[in-house]
């Protein structure tokens, strides 16, 4: 008997109420994340509906050597949720439940496999929002976020997924479960251990319960798409904006003109015409009314000062939503752009232009490729957006130069999709010898068996 059928056998007969599926179907639907990393077909898929089935199994695959891979909306990027060969996938599709807020309404515990979009949901109802929001809000999960330290649009004023984390409970690979959800806004008895799972990417153990910051919300938003002549122009407007409405400038999206003909190439309109660069801009207010009035102002002082060439306000939310489409159109046209790697680049706002003229020399020796860039200006991540080519190992080497040049040029190769697998080999150009065996010794802690995220991440370097 196979590992994985003797590890299904005992499972079923441990824990008859669980689901596991080893049908065709279901192996296929859970065998690659949203990344280009290549699909494998799981041996079967998990869905544990509590804490306490989820520590069953990693206690009973640790014992009998079954690695696994960690499955939420499968959304991932770098290729961390795909399967490799031999792996149970576990998907916590079934962990959705949305617990009471707290009384005082400032924060809520959620379990991993709900949905941004969920809770975005729950928390209108509520006059709350949450921070932190993701084109793929209707797949992507929170435990994810957590795996992945998640920022996206809004990182720039409500930070990335650790920020907004009050407390973790989640099961380590051997089965020990790590709670700490009480969510004290001071509390210094000993380390905070379950800070350790955030951005992790299912390397040590897996979230199942998170409570997460919430806030009153602001439910009106004042939207404009400004074309403008270049990053510098755009760099000015974002710091006006900023010193004008301090915490109601809520997204900063900046957008390379090749992103806005890719967007009208799939059929989304840009309502401008044809700009360098094009930056949307959103404010969150209470009501409508003076600080609509403020951004338009401000926006038509840019245009006399030359830093804006034209722009449009959104009158209503249709109009803001054919604004958002525009920045979204990649979460949807990934296809239409075919096979590419996708750099996630945070770069100190004086190197982005010189690392793309860089960048450009390092591509025209390769041929001709494709490129989109895009991103949240106002934290300096970049997401750039190459064709592959026809050579593997050319592409293989290019994907390692970009990556050596945002790290020589004082960013990151990875600002919030984190490494997988697709990114991993470039983990020393960031990482020294003393990092890493720091981060294996926790591995080495929290997953003995090593039966979590195998080859992912940090996990087992060469």
């Amino acid at each position: 008997m196979s590992t994985s059928a003797g590890a299904l056998e005992a499972l079923k007969q441990a824990l008859p109420d669980l689901r596991i599926r080893a049908d065709q179907a279901a192996r296929e639907a859970h065998a690659k994340d949203w990344s280009e990393a290549p699909a494998c077909l799981p041996e079967a898929v998990l869905y544990p509906e509590t804490t306490e089935a989820l520590s069953t199994i990693l206690r009973m695959c640790t014992a009998r050597a079954q690695r696994v891979v960690v499955q939420g909306g499968l959304t991932g990027l770098s290729g961390g949720a795909a399967p490799q060969s031999g792996e149970l996938a576990i998907s916590l599709g079934r962990m959705t439940r949305i617990e009471a807020l707290e009384a005082d309404g400032s924060s809520i515990t959620v379990e991993s496999g709900v949905r941004l979009i969920d809770l975005q949901d729950r928390l209108a109802h509520e006059g709350l929002m949450f921070g932190i929001d993701l084109p793929s809000r209707g797949s992507c999960t929170i435990g994810g976020m957590v795996a992945t330290n998640a920022g996206g649009i809004g990182a720039f004023r409500y930070g990335s997924m650790s920020k907004v984390i009050l407390g973790i409970e989640a099961v380590l690979g051997d089965g020990r479960i790590l709670s700490d959800l009480r969510g004290l806004a001071k509390d210094n008895s000993g380390l905070r251990l379950s800070r350790l799972l955030i951005g992790s990417e299912g390397t040590l153990g897996i979230v199942t319960r998170v409570r997460l910051a919430v806030q009153p919300d602001r439910p009106f938003r004042a939207t404009a798409l400004c074309a403008l002549p270049d990053l510098e122009a755009a760099l000015g407007l974002h710091g006006r904006l900023a010193a004008r409405f301090d915490t109601a400038f809520v997204a900063s999206e900046l957008m390379w003109p090749e992103f806005t003909r890719f967007a009208s190439s799939i059929g989304i309109p840009a309502p401008l015409k044809t700009p360098n660069h094009a930056l949307l801009i959103e404010l969150s207010v209470k009501a409508p009314g003076a600080q609509e009035e403020a951004l338009a102002e401000l926006i038509h002082g840019a245009m006399s000062d030359g830093l804006v060439t034209d722009a449009v306000l959104a009158k209503n939310e249709r109009e803001r939503t054919e604004i958002w489409a525009i920045r979204e159109a990649l979460a949807h046209g990934q296809d239409a752009f075919g096979p590419h790697v996708a750099l996630d680049l945070c770069l100190p706002s004086h190197s982005i232009d010189p690392y793309f003229v860089a960048a450009q020399g390092i591509l025209s020796d390769e041929g001709a490729r494709r490129c989109l860039r895009f991103g949240h200006l106002g934290d300096g991540n970049i997401h750039f957006l190459v064709s592959r080519g026809a050579d593997h190992a050319a592409d293989e080497a290019v994907e390692h130069s970009l990556a050596a040049l945002a790290v020589e040029m004082g960013g990151s190769f990875s600002a919030e999709h984190g490494l997988g697998t697709l990114k991993r080999p470039w983990l020393r150009l960031r990482r020294d010898d003393t990092e890493l065996e720091l981060m294996a010794g926790v591995k080495a802690l929290c997953d003995p068996g090593g039966i979590l995220g195998r080859h992912r991440a940090y996990d087992s370097l060469p």
